[in-house]
């Protein structure tokens, strides 16, 4: 099927079976589903169906979402880049049994020159070669035997894509450097002298908030009050510490619960953690009456 991203509009959405907006790139639909006042993006291989005929059920979560409908178009609009400009990239897949830093290959796709992605059963990422190593600066490059670095698919697979560009699509750069940011702050205010500001990097921001709440109870886990209608059961620890097995000893530390409105601690918890507020959160005791 032709794509064409100019087709990739507000005005060109289409409804699913059950009501929700999708739009079409070649023959892959995606989905805008409502989740926590944000878009999260499904998509769906057609096979012969028209948008209209599926259902979000069909839909597969791509682990992405967006803040609005323009932004849930914009995305799928550069989607449809990317697969146009994969099309003009020169990389071969094939299978592969060769030896990897997470076992033996099952595939592996050339990008380029110097530069294979392998899949393995549990993990994968990319092979680089000594030569095209030299290419990532310092404090992002992994060098190991005979100077061939190694990058895995979760997140380094950005470093390579940033600092190899012209192997990957716009979409793929866009997407590493949002990674690096997020994932990297400290080398990626290294290399590009910048201070990243706060709110700009999750890494960075999480740091933050464990340093400012370093003293309060911070939740470690947590799930729907089965006794208490729209509230969220929070177990919690002071700095956030989780017990283990600590220098031979097994450590616990002291754990308190408490009552959370579901809605609040949802629209807080997502990125960084959630912190009690003592003076508004009431605390989970023997034998307590709550609501009263």
């Amino acid at each position: 099927m032709t794509i064409d991203p100019q087709q990739v509009t507000i005005e060109n959405l289409k409804l699913t079976r059950d009501g929700y907006a999708a739009l079409m790139v070649g023959n892959v639909a995606y989905a805008a589903v409502g989740w926590n006042d944000e878009i999260d993006i499904r998509d769906a291989i057609l096979g012969g169906k028209t948008v209209e005929e599926l259902t979000v059920g069909e839909f597969t979560r791509c682990g992405m979402r967006v803040k609005d409908m323009p932004a849930f178009v914009q995305e799928i609009r550069e989607r449809a880049e990317h697969k146009l400009q994969l099309q003009h990239l020169n990389r071969v897949a094939k299978r592969s049994s060769a030896w990897t830093e997470w076992k033996t290959a099952q595939g592996s796709t050339r990008y380029g020159r110097g530069v294979t992605r392998y899949d393995t059963a549990g993990h994968g990422g990319f092979k680089v070669s000594a030569t095209m190593n030299q290419r990532i600066p310092e404090p992002y490059r992994n060098t190991g035997k005979n100077g061939i670095g190694w990058y895995e698919e979760d997140s380094e697979w950005a470093i390579v894509a940033t600092f190899i560009p012209e192997l990957f699509t716009d979409w793929e750069r866009k997407r590493a450097s949002n990674t690096l940011r997020n994932s990297y702050p400290d080398a990626y205010e290294a290399v590009y002298g910048v201070i990243i500001p706060e709110g700009q990097s999750t890494t960075k921001d999480r740091r933050l908030f464990m340093e400012r709440h370093a003293n309060d109870w911070i939740v470690i886990s947590a799930k729907p009050s089965d006794e208490h209608e729209g509230m969220t059961e929070c177990v919690a620890t002071v700095g956030g510490e989780r017990g283990g097995w600590i220098d031979g000893k097994d450590y616990s530390p002291e754990e308190k619960r408490f009552l959370v409105p579901a809605g609040e601690y949802e629209a807080r918890n997502r990125r960084l953690g959630f912190a009690i507020d003592l003076d508004r959160h009431q605390e989970m005791t023997e034998g307590a009456k709550f609501g009263m």
